[in-house]
């Protein structure tokens, strides 16, 4: 909606500006151009966007949840490495 409203706001002063004639002439031929504009910035502003926003987060999730898992398999074969037989026995 914000998308819309930011469309016709900067949109009709621009046509004013650029087309010239009567005063109806730009809005006749400047609605269904911005009203496109408009269609679009909200479509990607409700949809593409929070989409990307939440594949960005889960592949961050994901990467780090990775991360760890390779962190903690290499940790614990190091200290399997530096443990005594008596040790190891304990932790098993």
């Amino acid at each position: 909606m914000l998308s819309a409203v930011h469309g016709f706001n900067t949109g009709i002063p621009f046509l004013q500006n650029h087309i010239k004639g009567p005063k109806w002439l730009p809005f006749v031929t400047g609605i269904p151009l911005l009203l496109m504009f408009s269609g679009a910035s909200a479509a990607f502003g409700g949809y593409a966007l929070p989409k990307f926003a939440q594949l960005t987060v889960t592949s961050y999730y994901a990467a780090s949840s990775a991360s760890h898992y390779g962190i903690s398999l290499l940790t614990r074969h190091i200290e399997d490495a530096y443990a005594t037989p008596s040790q190891q026995e304990r932790l098993r």
